[in-house]
């Protein structure tokens, strides 16, 4: 649920009781049957009777929990943050910002391939050229070399078997032959 919510943040819930039952696009707090000291927060994708089929928002689409009604806390209505608090989506408009912020979801997904293409062709090395310096440190494998940019380790790069690993956004700027020959 890392999409929804970050570290430190403070989940306001109400309890069930007294309430509308949880609907698919709801946030809900439950126990966790493996572990009940520990309490898991998940969006409601269905109900199945005295039942929800849980899943969070970064989780693929094909990993779901099953949790007993009776397990839910509460609905997860607000998450307070830095001092302000920020309501959160449930229902319809639940699924949709589910939907939209999931790891399979359009928007990544495009944006994915966006970053693709603007990889293979090298558009942005017209404007962006960083210098590179290549450092071994006792850390480093012998052959492997840290790529340095205005002292910011960038990436990994091993010329005898000619494997270069960058960062992002340096991958789209940065080639095997941008990397010092002898470092």
């Amino acid at each position: 649920m890392k999409t929804t919510f970050r570290q430190g943040d403070c989940i306001v819930f109400e309890p069930l009781a007294g309430t509308r039952r949880p609907a698919p696009g709801d946030v809900v707090l439950f126990r966790s049957r493996p572990d009940p000291g520990i309490d898991t927060v998940h969006r409601v994708v269905s109900v199945n009777g005295e039942n929800l089929v849980l899943r969070g928002d970064d989780n693929p689409s094909g990993e779901t929990e099953t949790v007993p009604l009776r397990d839910v806390l509460g609905r997860v209505t607000a998450v307070e943050r830095n001092g302000r608090r920020f309501p959160v989506a449930g229902g319809a408009a639940g699924s949709l910002w589910a939907g939209f912020v999931s790891r399979e979801g359009i928007p990544r997904r495009f944006l994915g391939a966006l970053y693709g293409l603007l990889r293979r062709s090298r558009l942005l090395r017209l404007l962006w050229r960083p210098g590179l310096e290549a450092v071994r440190t006792e850390a480093d494998p012998p052959g492997v070399y840290r790529l340095l940019s205005s002292g910011r380790v960038i990436g990994r790069w091993c010329p005898g078997r000619g494997i270069l690993l960058l960062r992002k956004p340096w991958d789209l700027v940065v080639t095997a032959a941008d990397c010092p020959d002898q470092p």
